[in-house]
């Protein structure tokens, strides 16, 4: 009874291992959204990038987990150059609580090259006292 016992919670460890290494490996791998409970403030953080006839539209979602949390979001879009990325231009945007900011742009006359877009967030308490930023990044898309 007693190896039983011991023969399925290793079975359970095991399973629940491999299910926690897979998660890992998918949140690892997707770099648009950030959805994570490491945060304090945060619920969610998003960056995309879509290009048409040379023109970049860039898309920045944040959300905070309480409606007393507020949002201040950067949107940047980004040209690869060698190893490195630089800045083209930069938006931001505030927005408070679970309502968020939801921060769109466009960038017209892009030349050939590889782009994306990044979104810095900071989240502040009801105090204003800053609690924690994250990057997210959108996937690079070339013309």
């Amino acid at each position: 009874m007693k190896s039983i016992i011991i023969l399925v919670l290793s079975t359970v460890l095991i399973l629940t291992s491999i299910s926690i290494t897979a998660a890992d490996e998918i949140n690892s791998t997707t770099k648009e959204t950030i959805m994570d409970n490491r945060f304090i403030g945060l619920y969610r953080a998003t960056s995309s990038i879509g290009i048409t006839n040379n023109t970049a539209n860039c898309k920045a979602t944040a959300f905070a987990k309480t409606p007393d949390y507020s949002l201040y979001v950067i949107l940047s879009l980004q040209k690869k150059s060698g190893a490195n990325w630089n800045n083209i231009i930069s938006w931001s945007d505030t927005g408070s609580g679970l309502t968020g900011v939801v921060l769109s742009k466009t960038k017209s006359s892009l030349s050939s090259g590889t782009y994306r877009c990044k979104v810095y967030v900071r989240v502040y308490d009801s105090n204003g006292t800053f609690i924690e930023s994250t990057t997210v990044y959108s996937q690079p898309r070339s013309i």
